[in-house]
């Protein structure tokens, strides 16, 4: 099996139309955020999203503290 590469945000305009998405998923990485906020555990998350790490769930939580969403 293939091994995803280090877990990181990407922003790539071929993926979701360029949203902040978990590199080798198109899970946003705001959604993560979004989830913690509203008091999901990482392993509620990771229970969720199987195919995500807890590198993942991290990288996507760091992400979105530094960058935050734009009000709508």
């Amino acid at each position: 099996m293939a091994r995803r590469r280090a877990s990181e945000v990407i922003v790539d305009p071929n993926v979701m139309g360029g949203i902040p998405v978990i590199r080798g998923t198109r899970v946003p990485a705001h959604l993560i955020g979004r989830l913690a906020a509203q008091g999901a555990s990482a392993l509620e998350i990771l229970e969720t999203y199987p195919y995500l790490t807890l590198g993942d769930v991290n990288a996507a939580l760091d992400y979105a503290r530094s960058h935050p969403e734009a009000a709508l």
